[in-house]
């Protein structure tokens, strides 16, 4: 895509050409604050997952790189390729597969742009109804992840059917990403500063140990800094 979109004839195709747009005037710092917080907080919604990028990682080092690069490498490369397309109409087309299918006439090139964004569609959703799963799985524990999941894809379903869910995604995820931020924040404080990232993971599994919660609250937040700590492996 991005060789189709910097060897096209038109005279704003060009690296050159798209370096050198400025952009709409009401494109601004706050529209780029905006996007970034919806990505910030679509990402800290799949927080729930954490346990399973450690779980299936050789290493926690293997589960830092792998993280970091997966996201920040993919969003970086997506920014990228939706910037150049976005460039390169001066502005007037926002998605870069509308403005790459108008450059060829190549079916095969068509038919792999088809095949992209099935399969980018598809690993999505697997992505939330797995996320969506676990979530509610951790509620409900005897319903099993088969039945949580079902539910929360029947529910997926359901809400797609609205329209204001889709028309208002920014405003939702914007949402999400006020209540999860300052959770997250929290959570990381306590781990790296106060446990200085040594827990006890025999301890988490307690009834009535440090970590335990007490009618959906924990009052000592899990202060567990003795001799018994460590830190948790991720093979």
């Amino acid at each position: 895509m991005l060789f189709l979109l910097g060897t096209h004839s038109g005279p704003n195709f060009s690296p050159a050409s798209v370096f050198h747009y400025a952009g709409k005037p009401e494109a601004g710092w706050l529209l780029f604050v905006t996007w970034i917080n919806v990505v910030a907080a679509g990402s800290l919604t799949m927080v729930t997952d954490s346990a399973d990028f450690c779980r299936y990682s050789r290493s926690r080092t293997d589960m830092w790189w792998g993280t970091l690069i997966g996201k920040v490498g993919g969003g970086a490369f997506a920014a990228w390729l939706g910037a150049y397309g976005a460039a390169a109409t001066l502005g007037k087309t926002a998605n870069v597969f509308e403005v790459v299918s108008g450059l060829t006439t190549s079916r095969f090139i068509l038919l792999s742009f088809l095949v992209v964004i099935a399969l980018d569609n598809w690993t999505i959703n697997v992505l939330n109804l797995y996320t969506g799963g676990l979530s509610l799985s951790n509620m409900f524990e005897r319903l099993g992840r088969f039945w949580t999941t079902l539910i929360i894809s029947v529910l997926g379903i359901v809400l797609s059917a609205i329209p204001d869910v889709a028309s208002g995604y920014t405003i939702y995820v914007g949402i999400l990403g006020n209540v999860f931020s300052p959770i997250a924040g929290v959570l990381i404080a306590d781990y790296l500063f106060v446990k200085k990232a040594r827990i006890d993971l025999v301890a988490l599994f307690e009834p009535n140990g440090p970590y335990w919660y007490w009618e959906g609250v924990n009052p000592v937040a899990g202060d567990l800094d003795g001799p018994g700590g460590f830190s948790p492996t991720c093979s």
